[in-house]
């Protein structure tokens, strides 16, 4: 790594968790996220990659943004999700790197199943899907805290 070193436990989670929030507020209340969420917090993962602050490399956050976006595409590709949770997934996915986005796609499948479930119970044909990735970041978090 190179540049300041900010490996202090989960603060390079920070803007990747705020931005997760924003959406889903946004998500919850438009139904829609706005392409400058994701962009933000992809860019912030380079910049911080760039400066030094991330606990992986350069091939980890592509491997993590195309892992996410992969994932992302079938679940579009099935109507299963928006294009903004596309690339909110992927955002999220080049901030926390391809060993973390594996974890972070497994959690927030399992929100998104649920919340589902409460959808449906309610009568609900639509979800906005937000609130399930933040989620997903929000237990990546949690365990890598515990780890």
């Amino acid at each position: 790594m190179t540049g300041v070193e900010v490996q202090t436990g989960l603060g390079y989670f920070v803007v990747p968790a705020l931005g997760a929030l924003w959406a889903t507020v946004v998500d919850v209340i438009n139904r829609e996220i706005p392409d400058r969420i994701p962009l933000g917090v992809a860019l912030w993962a380079i910049g911080a990659e760039s400066l030094g602050w991330l606990p992986f490399s350069w091939l980890s956050l592509a491997f993590g943004f195309a892992a996410a976006l992969l994932v992302g595409a079938v679940g579009f590709w099935f109507q299963s999700l928006g294009g903004g949770d596309v690339k909110l997934l992927a955002a999220l996915g080049a901030s926390v790197g391809f060993s973390t986005v594996w974890p972070l796609l497994f959690w927030t499948a399992l929100a998104g199943g649920l919340l589902g479930v409460i959808a449906a119970y309610r009568g609900e044909r639509e979800l906005a899907f937000a609130p399930a990735i933040a989620v997903g970041l929000a237990a990546v978090m949690l365990t890598e805290a515990l780890g």
